[in-house]
């Protein structure tokens, strides 16, 4: 009877690991690790910036001593474009971006941010 206990529990073991495994995100393309992380930058006069995912949306937040904006919406990604359609502001705004590990630049219009992985 120990011998069955012990049979079911490491059978039980063996698919709770697999199990685990199988049910994580996958960082296949560029944009996979994108949204992996959220991404900030700040400068030496208080002006911050932060990009974060939360599963289909974005968020692009910009603080600083005397504003508060932010572009919030549907994402589209691809391997160097982030598309952010915001209902709110009635907008779409495509970026450019590169990913450097853990930093990207990230371009709209003439201007590039660099922006750092926010490391938890």
């Amino acid at each position: 009877m120990n011998f069955r206990k012990t049979e079911v529990l490491f059978l039980l073991l063996i698919f709770m690991l697999n199990l685990s495994g199988c049910c994580k995100n996958k960082i296949t393309t560029k944009a996979d690790e994108l949204m992996s992380a959220s991404w900030s930058a700040q400068d030496n006069y208080g002006k911050k910036i932060t990009l974060s995912f939360n599963q289909n949306k974005a968020l692009i937040k910009l603080e600083t001593k005397d504003f508060t904006g932010k572009i919030y919406g549907m994402v589209t990604l691809s391997d160097d474009t982030l598309e952010i359609a915001d209902k709110a502001l009635n907008e779409n705004y495509v970026f450019k971006y590169v990913l450097f590990g853990n930093k990207i630049d990230l371009k709209y219009g003439e201007k590039t941010i660099e922006l750092k992985k926010i490391t938890k």
